[in-house]
């Protein structure tokens, strides 16, 4: 196989990989990560051992900046205060990082250029089957927003509107630039009322963020056509942005009146106004974020707490009931707090020198020369990364996929030839890298295997089965809840001092883990060593208590088994202040809270504090009894409004 047909079919890979994220919930699960990491690093070791004779070089300050990236997250995830998740985001950025560079070298090859082409296209229709998707899914789903094909059949809470909003924001240019280079006009009007029918989709997320980067990446290509100087009759141009407002205007309101007769529509006005069902909630709760972002991160400021370890440390921080997430709703404080701030400045280097070339060209002045492919480029770039600043979702493979692609399109390769040592150096390293990349995923992916069959075992009820499956992946270098599913499961076979050994492993990786200490304290209370019980449960508490009322519930049955009444009586303001919380969020069924096992952990909690703080017994009990009234009646509700396609 010669360096052009390897260069092809590396493109192919590439497709399938897309393919695949886009129909299996976006990309956002591990296979869809350890997928890109086993194809990318083949991608990257083929084009280095078959490397094209005219191939280009890349700039060594772009090298060497994402090369330094990749570097610091990797001794960020060493160090991490939580070890036992992270490796996917290393393998996946690492990966990114590699594929920029290789679509950069490779960008005027034909191979390569034909690649592209096909895959706008692939993308175009995908993006159309995911509109087509998401609106049968919008009509005959309890799903109140529009989540193209990113969702979860198993899980009815697991679907990720604003996700998909972010992929619009990548496509709808696309489809824009696919409608603009056709001359007739049937075809043209034909491509526009699909951009229209995309657009009304991008509506149907109601994603506030998402609607404000479309807005910016409109007055961005408006702004970029005009500096071009591209000719285009006001009339034409006049007739295509009307009839393309009206076919989205159209598509959302005929797909709320399809939605209407099965399940409640939303109210723009409230959405606006912040006074929909989650009132202001997501733009407070992303307040804190960042804030509670800043303060973590100046802990660690060098390597962070590790990657992904923001949903365990950002707990501790939390002054409301399930006021988290599993990142801070911003890229590069999402950075900073996980991998350190010369993290964060390194990834905002790395696209600097991509980015600023094509806008210092775009901006500088109007030239009829410029290439006009490059403004649409820079506006998907630009309008992912302004909603990254309010909503991370790189996470999802078929975004950050084709948003590297396009991004390494942007890329310029070095206007100079590299002296030989300096690029046999430079492709040696990547190789090497990509080969470890490929060796960590081979070796990981046995274990994925068998995390996956002791689930499988557990969802069956099967304890010794699970048990089995999960002693076969405790070796992993991304053991993620192996050692805590065990313990739970040791504890059912009454097996303690394996449990605990179990969660020592656990605690050892991940100390900052709530879930993990209160099964301690648990375990220790049944071995009646009621002192230790007590310091595992403060520690659960500490990290935790906002997430999971049971743990208050868990220390005050330690502290009576213990007879401290004086603890009892110092956390009385703060265990009263936890039951109001709760009480509230279970009333709003904030998060969904109403509908899990913090219902029943609320209700124990009160009956424990009734009877610890006998004044204050009827208000918590009364409260207490009209709350569980009302979720009741919620759980009801939630069980009869089923969907109709599963």
């Amino acid at each position: 196989m010669n360096a052009q047909s390897l260069t092809r079919w590396s493109g192919y890979l590439l497709l399938l990989l897309f393919a695949f994220a886009m129909l299996v919930r976006g990309g956002k699960g591990i296979e869809a990560t350890w997928l890109l990491a086993g194809i990318g690093s083949v991608v990257v070791i083929g084009s280095i051992l078959f490397r094209e004779k005219k191939e280009k070089d890349i700039t060594p300050e772009l090298w060497l900046t994402g090369m330094l990236f990749v570097a610091w997250t990797i001794v960020s995830f060493l160090l991490s205060a939580t070890r036992n998740y992270g490796l996917d985001e290393v393998l996946r950025d690492a990966t990114l990082i590699l594929l920029t560079f290789w679509i950069i070298r490779h960008a005027d090859a034909s191979g390569t250029k034909s690649f592209m082409h096909l895959f706008l296209r692939v993308f175009i229709a995908f993006t159309l089957l995911a509109c087509a998707v998401g609106m049968a899914v919008y009509v005959l789903q309890p799903v109140n927003r529009l989540v193209g094909t990113f969702f979860y059949v198993r899980f009815s809470r697991d679907y990720w509107p604003n996700a998909f909003a972010e992929y619009l924001l990548l496509a709808w240019p696309v489809v824009l630039w696919w409608a603009s280079e056709v001359t007739k006009k049937r075809v043209r009007a034909l491509r526009f009322v699909l951009l229209g029918i995309v657009l009304g989709c991008l509506l149907l997320t109601f994603s506030r963020g998402a609607f404000i980067a479309f807005v910016g990446q409109v007055f961005l290509l408006g702004f970029f056509r005009w500096r071009s100087g591209i000719s285009m009759r006001a009339g034409s141009l006049w007739k295509s942005l009307v009839g393309i407002a009206v076919v989205s205007v159209a598509v959302f309101f005929a797909m709320n009146a399809l939605r209407s007769p099965f399940f409640p529509v939303q109210s723009v006005e409230k959405k606006v106004t912040f006074t929909a069902e989650e009132g202001s909630t997501s733009f407070t709760e992303r307040l804190s974020f960042f804030s509670q972002s800043l303060t973590l991160s100046q802990e660690h400021p060098w390597f962070g707490w590790g990657p992904y370890s923001f949903r365990f440390v950002q707990p501790r921080l939390q002054t409301e009931v399930l006021a988290t997430s599993d990142h801070p709703h911003n890229v590069f404080l999402k950075l900073a707090l996980e991998r350190g701030w010369p993290a964060a400045l390194l990834f905002l280097a790395f696209l600097t020198l991509i980015l600023w070339p094509g806008l210092h060209t775009s901006v500088s002045k109007k030239t009829d020369a410029m290439d006009f492919a490059t403004s649409y480029r820079l506006t998907i770039v630009l309008g992912v990364l302004a909603h990254n600043l309010i909503d991370y979702n790189l996470q999802f493979l078929a975004v950050s996929l084709p948003f590297f692609i396009v991004f390494g399109f942007l890329g310029k390769p070095s206007p100079r030839a590299l002296r030989p040592f300096l690029r046999v150096s430079m492709r040696t390293l990547e190789c090497a890298l990509a080969i470890a990349i490929l060796v960590v995923a081979l070796w990981e992916g046995q274990f994925l295997v068998t995390s996956a069959l002791g689930r499988r075992e557990e969802a069956r009820e099967n304890i010794p089965g699970a048990l089995s499956w999960y002693a076969r992946s405790v070796d992993s270098l991304f053991p993620r809840d192996v050692q805590l599913s065990r313990a739970r499961y040791l504890v059912k076979q009454n097996a303690f001092i394996d449990a605990e050994n179990a969660l020592g492993e656990y605690l050892r990786g991940n100390a900052e883990d709530a879930r993990a200490w209160k099964l301690l304290g648990e375990i220790q209370l049944q071995m009646q060593r009621r002192e230790e019980a007590v310091r595992s449960l403060d520690q659960a508490y500490v990290l935790g208590k906002w997430n999971d009322a049971g743990i208050a519930f868990d220390e005050l049955k330690a502290l009576l088994s213990a007879n401290d009444t004086n603890r009892i009586q110092k956390l009385k303001p703060s265990v009263l202040q936890l039951i109001t919380k709760y009480a509230r969020a279970l009333n709003d069924n904030t998060h969904y809270i109403a509908l899990s096992q913090n219902l029943e952990q609320y209700m124990e909690l009160s009956r424990v504090a009734g009877a610890v703080y006998p004044d204050d017994a009827p208000t918590i009990m009364q409260t207490a009894v009209a709350i569980r009234d009302k979720a009741v009646q919620m759980r009801g509700q939630s069980k009869v409004q089923k969907g109709y396609l599963w």
